[in-house]
């Protein structure tokens, strides 16, 4: 009868706290560009930056975790938990930051726990990851009510002939009367709202 693997011990906090704390550690390749472990793991391949220098990245991570935690892990487990910190963590620090944000809620009734101010300092609260890439200042639904007023309808002339009644910009947001329309497509251009 085959033997049943045995199974991992669960992460502690201190285990989690420990991992957090290593992918928040400068790398020492990249020490001239203070990047930390978790920046290398996540940043685009370069000249500098390829499979190969993250899988060792990996290697030196859980050599690390493995010199000072209780229970010895595998690479594959702890790239695993990092994953599942950063994505779990992420979900409740920007929970708590709509929380805030809320008007006429009284006192907030939750703080963050210490490991999730500790995987949000390692990834940053800045980052593309944490306020989406757009950015928390752009506002996507003010450039598409404003895009109707300085789009180039140029091909107008030709939607008109079909019928006599509104037309409609590629939106489909704000009707453009007839009246309105653009008389010289030469002179116009296409621009986007400065935001």
């Amino acid at each position: 009868m085959e033997e049943k693997r045995k199974r991992n011990p669960n992460f502690s906090l201190q285990d989690s706290l420990l991992l957090t704390q290593i992918m928040g550690e400068t790398h020492p390749d990249f020490h001239d560009m203070d990047m930390s472990f978790h920046k290398v793991d996540k940043a685009r391949f370069s000249n500098r930056i390829s499979k190969a220098t993250k899988n060792a990245l990996w290697v030196a991570v859980t050599e690390n975790f493995n010199a000072r935690a209780q229970f010895r892990r595998e690479q594959s487990i702890l790239e695993k938990k990092w994953e599942n910190l950063q994505r779990d963590h992420r979900n409740l620090y920007m929970d708590f930051q709509r929380e805030i944000s809320l008007t006429g809620r009284g006192p907030i009734g939750r703080t963050l726990s210490v490991l999730t101010e500790a995987v949000i300092d390692v990834i940053g609260k800045q980052s593309a990851a944490v306020v989406g890439a757009a950015g928390a200042a752009y506002d996507s639904t003010l450039a598409s009510l404003m895009l109707p007023q300085q789009f180039d309808l140029c091909d107008s002339e030709e939607r008109s002939s079909v019928s006599d009644g509104p037309i409609f910009n590629v939106m489909d947001l704000v009707s453009v009367k007839p009246s309105q329309r653009v008389q010289s497509c030469s002179t116009t251009t296409s621009t986007l709202p400065r935001l």
